[in-house]
């Protein structure tokens, strides 16, 4: 009896270890807002700077009052990330499972900002577009182009081209048709 509580004691102190130890990790947190679908981002997914790692995902939300996605990095590493600093949603391979990725903003680079109106509670590293997201935006503006695209003027436009082209060619054959025909009269006489 004296044993079995004694397993009981040892496992639950085991339990609050583990647990406790994911929330006692050193480390800051910080807050990164995204527009976008972050299907494959997990808790404990990798943060990593330049494909070092350097800390985890702590947890995913939405943010409140918001369409936007919260998503806390705990950064475990010494290095601390400033306002050149931009977040990237990347994906491991075709896998589907995401990461986190930090580098630093390249000049000219079209950057999100976005945030809920509130103060937020921890430090917030600005995100851009998921490669994926960028790839999506592209094909819908090319769709968007292609559907503003008088293809019906386009059409009558190429016909009428290919109709010149074709009489154009007849016309000529007709000419040396003729020419044939004046160069044969002129040997027959």
């Amino acid at each position: 009896s004296g044993l079995q509580i004694t397993g009981i004691v040892i496992a639950t102190a085991v339990i609050i270890f583990v647990g406790a130890s994911t929330y006692l990790r050193p480390g800051k947190l910080y807050s990164t807002f995204y527009n976008e679908s972050i299907q494959g981002l997990s808790k404990d997914s990798p943060v990593k700077y330049r494909g070092v790692s350097i800390g985890q995902v702590h947890d995913i939300r939405i943010a409140t009052g918001t369409q936007l996605v919260e998503v806390l990095l705990r950064i475990e590493s010494e290095w601390t990330p400033d306002e050149s600093i931009v977040a990237q949603l990347k994906s491991i391979g075709i896998t589907g499972i995401m990461y986190v990725e930090l580098d630093v903003r390249q000049a000219g680079e079209n950057v999100l900002y976005p945030a809920p109106d509130y103060k937020t509670e921890y430090p917030v590293i600005p995100t851009k577009s998921s490669d994926i997201e960028q790839l999506l935006t592209g094909i819908k503006e090319l769709v968007q182009q292609v559907k503003g695209t008088d293809l019906q003027g386009v059409s009558v436009k190429m016909r009428d081209t290919i109709n010149t082209i074709d009489q154009t060619i007849a016309d000529a054959q007709i000419r040396r048709l003729s020419e044939g025909l004046d160069t044969a009269i002129v040997q027959a006489n």
